[in-house]
């Protein structure tokens, strides 16, 4: 691995179909953590509030009580 999977990392994701929004930051969450054990993820995804367009900002981590959590 060419990249440190303990810094800080920002998802930006440009377009979005009709499922639920938190569902695919969950999503994204999983690849990151299960395919490159980043912890530390932001995921920002295209919403939509009345008439203005905005960004959607999703956090997490995996840990609970001091122990590794699916």
């Amino acid at each position: 691995m060419q990249w440190n999977p303990r810094g800080t990392f920002v998802v930006v994701v440009t377009d979005k179909d009709n499922s639920s929004l938190m569902s695919e930051a969950l999503k994204i969450y999983e690849i990151m953590w299960m395919e490159y054990k980043a912890v530390n993820t932001v995921v920002l995804m295209p919403g939509a509030s009345g008439n203005y367009t905005v960004l959607d900002l999703y956090s997490g981590f995996p840990y609970q009580n001091g122990n590794c959590e699916k």
